[in-house]
Formats: structure tokens, C-alpha cells, sequence
């Protein structure tokens, strides 16, 4: 080879080298985005993204993403312990309330103990008033259950009757 063409070869190196020094390669390289990753930052981040990004964007995406969802994550579970620690307080509330409610009770049956004593089958007696009373007294809670029942089959009618009648216009066409 000629020192003339040597020398070419070793400048045009030199000068491509020195150019692709101040590149950075990964604006060079683009990276193509998933529709549903896409999607997934849209909702994450309020912005659309395009189908292809340079290979920086990307990781810069990347890390904004998953910034942002642990954000999301730390609040949630700060959230939720701050409503459980609520629920917390409100059974203890109501445990502490039970136990009075339970103590009233136990202090009136051992205060009728005595005199029922005295009455012939008298624990035969309280057990069948606790069982009529239990049968006869409606529990808490009982309202609002049937109330809900009753709104289901109401419902369930409701969906039947929009079932036969599209049945029938299915049939008349």
C-alpha cells in the first residue's frame, strides 16, 4: 500500500473517531415501545409516548415510571395503614362496649339465679326464655339484611324480565 493512502486511511479515522467522540450512543440507537407499555405510561405518567424512542428517552421513561409508581405504592400503603389503624380504634370501641353489654347481662342473670333456684326445672325455665327471646327479639343487623335480599330479587326479576323480553324481540325480527 502507498504511505500516501495509509496516511488517508489514518486521517479519515482520526477525524471519524474524533466526530463519533462527541456522540453519545445511545441518542443513536431507538428502542421501540409496546402498545400496552404505551398504554401503561399514558395512564402512569398523563403523557402519550411515541412508538420508537431514542435508547436514553427510554431509560429516562423508565426510571420516571417506576419513580412515579412507587410514589403511587407509598401512598396507598400509608393509606391503608391510617384506615386500619381507624378500624383499630373502632373495634376496640366496640369491644370495649361488648364487654360492658356482657358484663350487664352475666350480673342480671346471677342476680335471677338465686330466686330461679327456688323454682322447680328453674334452669330448664331460663334456658327456654333465652331460647324464645333469641327465637323473637330480631338481631342487629336483621333490617338491613332483608332489605338487601329484597333488593336482589328485585333485581334478579328486574334482569329476567329484560332477558325474556329481548328473547321475544329476538324472535319476532
Amino acid at each position: 500500500m502507498k504511505p500516501l493512502a495509509l496516511w488517508l486511511i489514518i486521517a479519515m479515522m482520526l477525524t471519524a473517531m474524533s466526530l463519533a467522540g462527541g456522540c453519545a450512543l445511545d441518542e443513536l440507537v431507538n428502542v421501540d415501545v409496546p402498545p400496552n407499555t404505551r398504554a401503561h405510561f399514558r395512564e402512569t405518567l398523563d403523557t402519550d409516548i411515541p412508538q420508537t424512542l431514542t435508547l436514553r428517552d427510554a431509560r429516562l421513561l423508565r426510571a420516571e415510571g417506576d419513580r412515579r409508581i412507587e410514589a403511587r405504592v407509598k401512598a396507598q400503603l400509608a393509606d391503608h395503614a391510617a384506615s386500619n389503624d381507624a378500624l383499630d380504634a373502632e373495634i376496640a370501641d366496640g369491644a370495649f362496649i361488648e364487654s360492658l353489654l356482657g358484663s350487664a347481662v352475666n350480673t342480671g342473670i346471677e342476680t335471677a339465679m338465686p330466686g330461679l333456684a327456688a323454682v322447680p326445672g328453674g334452669a330448664i325455665l331460663t334456658t327456654l326464655l333465652a331460647g324464645i327471646g333469641m327465637w323473637l327479639v330480631p338481631r342487629p343487623g336483621d333490617a338491613k339484611r332483608q332489605a338487601e335480599q329484597a333488593k336482589q330479587s328485585e333485581d334478579k326479576g328486574y334482569d329476567m324480565g329484560r332477558n325474556e323480553t329481548l328473547e321475544l324481540i329476538r324472535h319476532e325480527k
